[in-house]
């Protein structure tokens, strides 16, 4: 299920992860009224309490993403944190139509494995020690159990969105055809009028 996996931590000399998770804990808008976790999943990217970040995950991931799994084109990298204390998260998955690839950093994981995949009617624990980073497919379902009630624990989850492609020298970008539903039409560009989009780009706009 895993394609890649990583560790590394983030510079925290623009916020500190424990700073981060008092912002997101005490805003009320980062609240979900379902699982009763905090996540600025919620809040506009613009007003993202861990937007500090994003250069960093943009550096982490430029050349993984150029070299590896994606046909070239353009994508954007979007990102929330996840503020977890005695709450969980539903089954869910991170698919869309433009979206191949999710992934999850776990900044401060809990003391018992929560984060795993939902396989049927098993779940699959993967290894979750604090800098670990995973991606895997967005199709993939997991979900996350119940965590301690007497800690915090602190993921970064994102997606890794393409914008356009290249295919056999041909360019296409995606246009949404409804914001409310996952149909799109798949538009052909003149591949030498826009030759940038040959090259993996990012939005760096959290």
């Amino acid at each position: 299920m895993i394609i890649y996996r990583d560790n590394f931590h983030l510079d925290e000399s623009g916020r500190s992860i424990d700073n981060l998770i008092t912002k997101i804990t005490t805003d009320k808008s980062c609240l979900s009224s379902i699982d009763h976790h905090h996540s600025t999943y919620f809040l506009p990217e613009a007003d993202r309490h861990d937007k500090v970040y994003a250069e960093q995950y943009v550096d982490h991931l430029y050349d993984l993403l150029d070299k590896e799994w994606l046909p070239d084109g353009t994508v954007k990298i979007s990102f929330w944190t996840q503020v977890y204390k005695g709450s969980g998260h539903g089954t869910h998955s991170h698919f869309r139509y433009n979206i191949p690839l999710s992934f999850v950093h776990f900044l401060r994981p809990s003391k018992k494995d929560c984060f795993h995949f939902v396989l049927g009617d098993r779940k699959e624990y993967p290894k979750q020690e604090a800098g670990d980073f995973i991606i895997f497919p967005s199709w993939a379902k997991h979900a996350i159990d119940p965590c301690p009630e007497d800690e915090y624990r602190a993921t970064i989850a994102g997606n890794i969105i393409m914008n356009s492609y290249v295919s056999n020298s041909i360019g296409y970008y995606y246009l949404p055809i409804s914001s409310r539903t996952n149909l799109v039409e798949i538009v052909k560009f003149d591949n030498e009028d826009q030759n940038h989009n040959h090259h993996l780009g990012h939005d760096h706009s959290h």
